[in-house]
């Protein structure tokens, strides 16, 4: 269901959907495609807010905009679309260029994610030194710095509840759903030797720290870390391969789908809708997909 200026919107209005969860700053995306209407494109102008799915989730529109083209004909009448970009709109501040500083000492993730603009509950949270945001800087980068930094990253519940777990711990999850056989398409270990590097840096003696070290990996100097921030930054997730399946829309990202015999975690979770009324001659279609990774340490 969608509903835009808090109205439900016709059946036939939607003619293509993309919603995206990722473990990243802002968790939820969506992409709209709609059939156009003057009064509609009005109502979607940048900055107001639609409502999608039974949950009503609200987007802020970033992004508006008719393609070229049409989205199909009916006899002899072409019909444009309107395609709308939206992020999760009580985090979509914290992806705004900050007009003041956000500095802060003895907190933690969370209380620095609501600090740059996040309206929402926190759930798993964990302890931090410092944090800054510095006026000009989008705060995601700064959220995301600090999340590499500790291992960890940040997923949303089903309750619209934001947690920041370590990403050792999302592999202890049950599997929300399964491939049935491995598909992993990626030579793991040559891609983590390939985009994984080694870290070190300079302690306040000025003498050497080293992360993780291991053979054949780049090495790449940063300043003022801890041998504990040092091996973190070597610990991510490596992208393995991309699954698509039956439509699933309440699986996201950071759960666990097991693939053969092993656990995966979910980098992206893409739920997509497509009318036939799109046009390009494809048929109504509903599936989700999925990005998934493995552990690098």
């Amino acid at each position: 269901m969608l509903y835009i200026g808090g109205q439900l919107q016709r059946g036939d209005v939607l003619l293509a959907a993309i919603e995206r969860s990722d473990l990243v700053p802002i968790p939820r995306t969506i992409e709209l495609t709609l059939l156009h209407d003057d009064d509609l494109f009005a109502a979607l102008a940048v900055g107001n807010v639609v409502e999608f799915g039974d949950e009503r989730t609200k987007y802020r529109i970033l992004k508006r905009y008719v393609p070229p083209g049409h989205a199909g004909a009916q006899g002899e009448r072409v019909r444009r679309s309107i395609k709308v970009t939206g992020l999760m709109d009580s985090v979509a501040d914290v992806a705004t260029l900050r007009k003041r500083s956000v500095l802060l000492k003895a907190t933690t993730i969370g209380s620095a994610y609501r600090a740059c603009g996040a309206k929402v509950a926190i759930g798993t949270d964990f302890a931090i030194d410092r944090f800054a945001s510095q006026i000009g800087e989008c705060p995601t980068t700064a959220i995301a710095r600090v999340l590499q930094e500790e291992a960890a990253t940040i997923t949303l519940d089903e309750k619209g509840q934001v947690h920041f777990p370590r990403l050792a711990s999302l592999l202890a999850q049950d599997p929300v759903a399964e491939t049935g056989m491995s598909s992993e398409s990626v030579d793991f270990d040559l891609a983590v030797q390939a985009a994984v590097p080694m870290f070190y840096s300079t302690g306040p003696d000025g003498k050497l720290i080293h992360g993780r070290q291991q053979q054949g990996r780049a090495a790449e100097f940063v300043p003022m870390k801890t041998h504990r921030q040092l091996v973190n930054l070597s610990t991510v997730l490596v992208r393995t391969n991309v699954v698509k399946m039956s439509l699933a829309r309440s699986v996201r990202a950071g759960q666990v789908i097991k693939d053969g015999d092993e656990r995966r975690v979910i980098l992206t979770a893409a739920h997509v809708y497509r009318s036939s009324a799109a046009g390009g001659g494809v048929a109504s279609e509903a599936f989700s997909k999925y990005w998934l990774a493995r552990l690098a340490q």
